[in-house]
């Protein structure tokens, strides 16, 4: 349910999650789950005029847990984590479909919807390369702007290395409203994007973005995430 004084019904509901646990892998040291499946999650982000959230309560009860003092000794947590070196784990999948998120602010007059939010992966395995793809479509009511949304992948993590990246990325946009000029527009992009967290550089290579009739294509380079150069 909702938190008191907010207009939707639920602040986050899901209608089926489903994960099954395969058997035989667990006598070799492994784990190894079938397809994870998340349909019909809904949620409910709300801001009142005083400024509240339906969000409060759970950020306060973060902020309880964290100052509470820790009841374990120094010992007694390095022998925790001296053991908790987990089992190799497999996911054939993760599978998202129908899911929504509404966000309201009636303190800046801002409504806006995700909808039709699908998302999937092929085989998930820690450091394996991770095939996904999805899409979904807003609605922003002030101004009024309609967009779909399509992307595609790799998911590169090399987290020892500190090197992250995506290749062959695909995002396509479609979108219509008052802010667009002409009212609509299309865009296509294409790119291998690596990222260096240690080093702060972001590089995209074979860089492409259609919009409309315009095809641009090269290769760019950021330096300092922190403070962006070009």
């Amino acid at each position: 349910s909702n938190a008191d004084g907010f207009q939707s019904r639920v602040f986050a509901e899901v209608d089926e999650i489903d994960v099954g646990l395969q058997i035989t892998p667990l006598f070799m040291g492994k784990v190894e789950l079938d397809q994870l499946v998340l349909n019909g999650m809904v949620a409910n982000l709300e801001i009142n005029t005083d400024g509240s959230t339906n969000w409060d309560d759970l950020a306060q009860a973060g902020e309880a847990s964290e100052s509470q003092p820790a009841a374990a000794s120094e010992e007694a947590v390095a022998d925790t984590e001296a053991n908790t070196e987990l089992p190799p784990i497999r996911f054939q999948g993760i599978r998202i479909a129908d899911a929504q998120v509404s966000y309201t602010d009636k303190v800046g007059g801002t409504s806006v919807i995700m909808e039709d939010f699908s998302f999937s992966t092929g085989v998930v395995e820690l450091w394996d390369p991770i095939d996904f793809e999805g899409s979904f479509r807003v609605e922003n009511k002030y101004p009024q702007l309609d967009a779909q949304l399509n992307y595609s992948g790799t998911l590169i993590a090399k987290v020892l290395e500190n090197q992250f990246g995506l290749n062959n990325f695909k995002l396509a946009l479609d979108a219509a409203g008052e802010p667009i000029p002409n009212g609509k527009i299309s865009v296509n992009m294409g790119a291998d994007i690596s990222a260096n967290i240690e080093t702060e550089i972001a590089e995209l290579e074979q860089l492409t973005i259609q919009f409309d009739e315009t095809t641009i294509s090269g290769k760019a380079k950021v330096n300092n995430f922190t403070k962006p150069a070009v």
